[in-house]
């Protein structure tokens, strides 16, 4: 069933347009709700993406009128689902165990923030008109109430189904972006992801919040979270674009250069930041690398990209390398997607195929044969120790070369080896 234009939503086609599982589940939350005395309400992005032609709903946002820890836990009882979190906000979260169906519940609210880039302080049970006006922009500021049987009248309190036929992406309030920085990120990528344009007034409030350092006031770790959205997005590279047309990320970090060479080479990447981010300092000093691990938290990955960018690094070296083996120590802990992006258009991208390639075969012939050749050099006495790291590193670079390609072989390596290593003590 088609969904109507967004200038003329009827809830009956709205509600139709939905699988009937996931109507099924609206209108028990619906009963639920209900019964504790309040109204459930879909808001939100869920609303927003109907409303533009979206049924598949995934996860769902929903406010209730009343306690949304209740509802949740009265929901879970009828329904076959599992209430997974709830907060002092009053919000909880409730999982479906049929399809996996993410539903974040809240209680109506209106937030303040006591100081720039601070989480908000919420006070609860408000108003659903309250709870709307609190919201980021005009298309994520509307509601569709639920009952047991249907949608009823879209609420529309900021003009949200005006913006969303024109393609318009509107704030609420001049201090949105003072209040909440991450929302720079969100605008952009609403922006980038359907195509929208940023009306002005609203993107003079973007440059100017950038320019006054509105990002200095959010923790490294929402800045890292936020890239992590964006590169997950179905278009990554519209949306790193419009990041970049509203300073966005210079502003996170000095190191986040964004030029054509990345541009190209982004999308083959996605959806992993840590390969990301070393694409955007390959091509820089040392000094950028530390300066963009310092300004995007990235935990363990950091040893990812200092690898990748060690592949960028020793691209000549790759690029004329006589034997496949030379280069094991460049490549072999690098997966093949991410080396083969950061080398893409560069000589050394050919050698560096061959070396995945064989590679792959390599480790398709030690997994076939049986037992190991660690094994094996126990059964010939060997005590533990760096002889088998050295014996068998030694033995994959033959067979990387193609000097060892059957078992036979290989034993006949091993024991040289052993002979050796052992002649030498």
């Amino acid at each position: 069933m088609a969904v109507q234009r967004p200038d003329n939503p009827d809830p009956a086609i709205l509600w139709g347009a939905l699988s009937a599982p996931r109507r099924a589940l609206l209108s028990r939350l619906a009963a639920s709700a209900e019964a504790e005395g309040g109204e459930a309400l879909l808001v939100g992005g869920p609303v927003r993406d109907l409303l533009h032609g979206e049924t598949r709903l995934h996860d769902l946002d929903v406010v209730t009128t009343t306690d949304a820890r209740q509802v949740a836990r009265r929901f879970a009882e009828t329904a076959s689902a599992a209430v997974t979190k709830t907060t002092d906000f009053g919000t909880a979260t409730v999982r479906a165990r049929d399809d996996d169906t993410k539903i974040d519940l809240a209680t109506a609210r209106t937030e303040t923030y006591p100081r720039p880039g601070a989480l908000p302080t919420v006070a609860f049970p408000a108003s659903i008109d309250a709870d709307l006006h609190r919201r980021d922009v005009t298309i994520n500021a509307m509601a569709l109430p639920i009952t047991p049987h249907g949608f009823g009248r879209p609420l529309d309190p900021t003009g949200g189904l005006a913006d969303l036929r024109a393609g318009t992406i509107r704030v609420l309030h001049d201090a949105t972006f003072r209040d909440d920085p991450t929302r720079l990120y969100r605008v952009a990528r609403y922006a980038a992801r359907f195509g929208f344009t940023v009306e002005p007034h609203t993107a003079a409030l973007m440059r100017a919040a950038v320019a006054d350092g509105a990002l200095a006031t959010i923790s490294a770790d929402r800045k890292r979270h936020e890239l992590d959205l964006a590169i997950r997005e179905p278009d990554p590279v519209a949306c790193f674009t419009a990041f970049d047309a509203f300073g966005l990320l210079r502003a996170t970090s000095e190191a986040l250069i964004w030029d054509d060479w990345v541009t190209a080479r982004l999308p083959l990447v996605a959806p992993r930041l840590w390969a990301a981010c070393a694409l955007f300092v390959c091509r820089q000093d040392d000094a950028a690398v530390e300066r963009l691990l310092k300004d995007i938290p990235v935990g363990a990955m950091h040893v990812r990209i200092r690898g990748l960018v060690r592949v960028w690094k020793e691209r000549g070296a790759i690029a004329i390398a006589p034997r496949l083996s030379t280069i094991r120590p460049i490549l072999e802990q690098i997966g093949e997607h991410e080396a083969l992006a950061v080398l893409y258009g560069d000589p050394a991208h050919k050698n560096a195929v061959a070396f995945y390639e064989r590679l792959r075969h390599v480790r398709w012939q030690e997994m076939h044969e049986g037992r190991s050749f660690g094994t094996f050099l126990k059964e010939l006495g060997v005590p533990p120790g760096p002889v088998y790291r050295d014996i068998l590193g030694a033995l994959r670079d033959a067979r990387l070369d193609g000097d060892v390609e059957t078992r036979d072989e290989a034993e006949t390596f091993v024991r040289s080896a052993l002979a050796a290593y052992l002649s030498a003590r």
